[in-house]
């Protein structure tokens, strides 16, 4: 973890005002804030949402170390992950919004991951859909839009 630290105390010496912490999209943190992704069975494994935002806590906690309070942190992560079987809920978001904020992060940048599965598969498609945060089951436009959901 400590390398994401260095890398944000570098950032601090090149004069930036603060580092955005990229746990979104299929990257390497979402990968364990995702009970779909993590199968892991150690303290960073997918049993609790202790566990799960584990490795995001302890990179937060290292930068804020480094910094000090006036370097600005910023959380992205996937808040919700439709179409996904066991993809993070907005209700799971919430409290991964309460643990990074607790370990020092100053805003949280909540996106959405959607997973779908075209009918015509020579198509290709966004799976970003902000709007999709704003409700609490896939929209009946999006599903209409020629996309199928798990």
């Amino acid at each position: 973890m400590r390398l994401f630290g260095e890398i944000a105390e570098r950032a601090q010496k090149s004069r930036f005002d603060g580092v955005e912490l990229n746990a979104g999209c299929t990257h390497l943190f979402s990968t364990f804030l995702s009970k779909a992704w993590n199968k892991r069975q150690d303290e960073y494994g997918f049993a609790t949402m202790e566990n799960r935002t584990r490795m995001v806590v302890e990179v937060i906690k290292d930068i804020r170390q480094r910094n000090g309070k006036d370097f600005a942190i910023v959380a992205l992560f996937n808040a919700a992950e439709p179409g996904l079987e066991n993809g993070i809920t907005s209700k799971e978001s919430q409290e991964m919004s309460r643990i990074f904020e607790a370990a020092g992060a100053d805003a949280i940048h909540a996106r959405v991951e959607f997973y779908v599965t075209r009918k015509v598969t020579r198509l290709k498609d966004s799976t970003h859909f902000p709007d999709v945060a704003l409700y609490p089951e896939v929209p009946a436009y999006a599903a209409a839009s020629g996309c199928r959901y798990k």
